[in-house]
């Protein structure tokens, strides 16, 4: 993994945020150069923990996002702990499916460009940025509104 390490002790978890069908996803505090802020830590649950294809597909989630440029509408990865958790930023605003009906039509149609933009990025905008020629395809296993911040 390219993404940096961070230590355990300088992470306190604060509540569950969700629980997937290989990773939970907890809200916690971070201690980083002396200030503390919240942040999200994903990590394999019990069921995962010892599947080889999922700490690999988790250690291809940090590699991806440690590489990227940064993108407004991507969280950044702040760091890997024990190898098998990630921490991202934290987005305390919502999802975008308990957004959506009190969206209006033109407030949906930006959403779905900036998701639109992201995904971009993810493919072709951050080898472009870098003048490299287009990396290995992303697949993206879980893309609906639930997961989408």
């Amino acid at each position: 993994m390219v993404a940096g390490k961070i230590l355990s002790s300088s992470v306190a978890r604060v509540g569950v945020l969700a629980r997937q069908r290989f990773t939970d996803v907890h809200r916690v505090y971070i201690r980083q150069g002396g200030v503390t802020s919240l942040a999200v830590v994903k990590s394999l649950n019990a069921q995962a923990a010892d599947d080889e294809v999922q700490r690999f597909l988790l250690g291809n989630e940090a590699d991806l996002l440690s590489e990227l440029a940064p993108h407004p509408n991507i969280l950044r990865l702040l760091g890997v702990m024990d190898d098998s958790q990630l921490i991202t930023e934290y987005c305390g605003i919502g999802t975008l499916a308990e957004a959506c009906p009190r969206m209006s039509m033109l407030q949906k149609t930006i959403a779905l460009k900036q998701v639109a933009s992201a995904m971009y990025h993810c493919h072709v905008g951050n080898d472009q940025r870098a003048g490299r020629q287009p990396c290995t395809p992303v697949v993206h296993r879980d893309i609906k509104a639930s997961n989408v911040l």
